[in-house]
């Protein structure tokens, strides 16, 4: 919700409602952070009242990456059905010899559906699971994670509440970091507002099913966090977006309009073109996934 910089010494004090019950460090130029496996601890939960003082520190350590290699995934789908437990781990092992014989910082970015919600009760295969799939070939490098739709908890009712387990198992649903020059912003296009709880019957099978009650959009507290964001960042630095859903597409492209939607009930959710208006000046390349 809010941005502030730390002074010389790392300080920083943020005045906050603590709506989303953490805080995140946007990783700057020359520092990786500790990783708990892959994932690199960015946030710290705050749960103390509104009226209460927290202390939240993390540990920056000085890291030479100006010049790296990033792997981009996306739509992994890990569910354990049909072998793709198997497929998944051939996959890492080849992804973790060409880690090996490469060059220079080595890191991650996941651009969505790392797991596949119809199956986290179903199969019992959900966040813990695909984080003991991740870290047992790729323990050696920091992967940043974007949020795609099969990432909600269908059981939940509305955006906020799908995203909780996300929030609790991987990280913030939006956020950024800085690898060398280059700052990276990670979003969360996947709209789910006051969308319904799914229903599994006595069988375990969804029988009432809302999952794809989504709207491709930015809501309005990422996108007033973006604006504080951008504005810590000169306009002659790279900025790299990620989306699970492309915030561009062709008109018709599988079945799709083109680009996120556009809003005129006052909600204050961005589509594309109100998007796009946020990065007059920067040059923005994208990462995307969602339509395989």
């Amino acid at each position: 919700v809010d941005v502030v910089k730390t002074n010389s010494d790392g300080v920083y004090r943020i005045r906050s409602e603590k709506k989303y019950g953490y805080v995140f460090i946007s990783v700057p130029r020359g520092y990786e952070t500790v990783m708990t496996g892959v994932i690199p601890d960015i946030w710290k939960p705050v749960t103390k009242g509104s009226s209460a003082s927290e202390r939240a520190d993390f540990q920056l350590i000085r890291t030479d990456n100006d010049i790296f290699t990033l792997y981009v995934m996306g739509d992994m789908h890990l569910a354990r059905k049909q072998n793709d437990i198997n497929q998944f781990r051939d996959f890492m092992v080849s992804l973790q010899g060409d880690i090996d014989s490469g060059s220079g910082k080595q890191y991650g970015l996941t651009l969505g559906d790392m797991t596949w919600d119809c199956y986290w009760y179903a199969n019992s295969f959900g966040f813990t699971e695909y984080k003991e799939e991740i870290n047992r070939d790729l323990s050696r490098i920091c992967i940043w994670h974007t949020m795609g739709n099969h990432d909600n908890d269908y059981r939940q009712v509305g955006d906020f509440l799908k995203e909780n387990p996300y929030r609790d198992a991987i990280c913030p649903t939006y956020y950024s970091f800085n690898l060398g020059r280059f700052h990276f912003i990670v979003l969360d296009d996947i709209d789910y507002k006051d969308c319904p709880a799914s229903i599994d019957n006595a069988s375990g099978k969804i029988s009432e099913d809302h999952r794809s009650e989504y709207v491709t959009d930015f809501t309005s507290d990422q996108m007033n966090w973006l604006k504080k964001d951008l504005a810590t960042v000169d306009k002659s630095t790279p900025v790299i977006i990620s989306s699970h859903a492309p915030a561009y597409r062709p008109n018709g492209a599988t079945g799709s309009k083109a680009g996120l939607t556009a809003h005129s009930d006052g909600s204050g959710d961005y589509g594309t073109a109100a998007f796009r208006s946020l990065l007059t000046g920067y040059n923005v390349p994208f990462f995307s996934r969602h339509t395989h």
